[in-house]
């Protein structure tokens, strides 16, 4: 009898070792899969910000771009005033050497005066090539009997190239300057709204593929709960219903039961029993598609019958194959199912003492 005891203890020791090194290798599933999803949402909050800031640097570089684009208009404004004031000043240039050209054909027409006449004509000579650059001396030019016309009419033009006064050259340079910055961040701009495309792409990747895995997932968890709900009650019918059919990621669900004998109606409509026994075919439908390695029931079979306290536990202990539950209870019939019990007992006033029993043994030795 000893010798059977002892294999038997032997035997509940490997199966608590199997079942410790099941439990290690679902929690590590657990963690790998809970570090998957942790990942999951930092990328996507990474790609978050990456948006919010690309969204900033374009907000900037429209600004900067307006307000180039508005320097650019100014300077290209100027350049233009520059430019025809350039080709006035050209036709006036042209004009003036026109007039130049035909004073110096009238000067070789009179060629009579040579003495002090052509002193003063050599005079005027040297005048005009330090004034315009232009040198006449070596010009047939015949002296003019009229030069005092000649000589007002040098001075007129004189006085309007003062007038027009310096033109400044430098304002080309600045506008290719400009232009070469404008078309920088116009380039900028581009590969910016190129990025921003991409990630826009790639969240639109990660929402599809989130909405087929949740839509999956919620019509399987429907399924589960409506076949639960029937065990559990013998009967009715149980719904999931999307308050929001095209936004699944952010829509509510509400849940829609009709108990054996019932109409359909909302959840708080239910009695206590019938609110617990609702709850719990939702909690273990989620079990039934991922489970867990423990779950932990506080007293849920407080408001149930005898009745329905048979169904449930027929329902845990079929879903204990694949978790491990601990149960919080003062039912007998909840604690027939247990492998073990732990409870609470004082035998000395003021000292109170655990105590385990499993069951199997205690009923070897029964």
């Amino acid at each position: 009898m000893l010798s059977t005891l002892k294999e038997r203890q032997n035997s509940k020791k490997q199966e608590i070792i199997r079942l410790n090194e099941e439990i290690k290798k679902l929690s590590i599933k657990k963690q790998k899969n809970e570090e998957e999803i942790e990942q999951s949402l930092k990328k996507i909050s990474q790609i978050e910000q990456e948006k919010v800031k690309t969204l900033r640097a374009i907000e900037t570089l429209t600004f900067e771009i307006a307000n180039l684009r508005e320097l650019k208009e100014t300077l290209y404004t100027k350049l233009k005033q520059t430019r025809g004031f350039l080709a006035e000043l050209e036709t006036n240039y042209q004009s003036i050497n026109e007039e130049l050209q035909n004073i110096t054909t009238l000067i070789g027409e009179r060629k009579a005066f040579e003495g002090e006449k052509k002193i003063k004509l050599e005079n005027l000579w040297n005048e005009i090539y330090n004034l315009y650059g232009i040198n006449i001396i070596n010009e047939e030019i015949e002296p003019v009997l009229e030069i005092e016309t000649f000589k007002s009419r040098i001075m007129q033009l004189k006085n309007q190239l003062k007038e027009i006064g310096p033109v400044d050259m430098e304002i080309l340079k600045e506008y290719e300057e400009v232009k070469e910055r404008y078309n920088f961040l116009i380039n900028q701009k581009q590969d910016i709204i190129t990025s921003i495309e991409e990630l826009q792409e790639a969240i639109k990747k990660i929402n599809s593929l989130t909405k087929k895995k949740l839509r999956e997932t919620f019509y399987l968890l429907k399924e589960k709960f409506n076949n639960i709900f029937n065990e559990l009650f013998e009967g009715g019918k149980a719904e999931l219903i999307l308050t929001d059919e095209n936004n699944i990621l952010e829509s509510e669900i509400d849940i829609q039961v009709q108990p054996p004998g019932k109409k359909a109606g909302n959840i708080n409509l239910l009695s206590g029993g019938e609110k617990t026994l609702t709850a719990l075919s939702f909690i273990f439908a989620c079990l039934s598609i991922r489970p867990s390695p423990v779950c932990i029931l506080d007293e849920v079979d407080a408001p149930l019958d005898d009745i329905n306290t048979l169904r449930l536990r027929k329902l845990i202990k079929d879903l204990s194959n694949e978790t491990q539950f601990l149960i919080i209870t003062h039912n007998k019939l909840m604690m027939e199912i247990a492998d073990y019990i732990y409870g609470v007992t004082m035998q000395e006033e003021g000292v109170s003492t655990v105590i385990s029993l499993q069951l199997k043994e205690a009923e070897v030795y029964a």
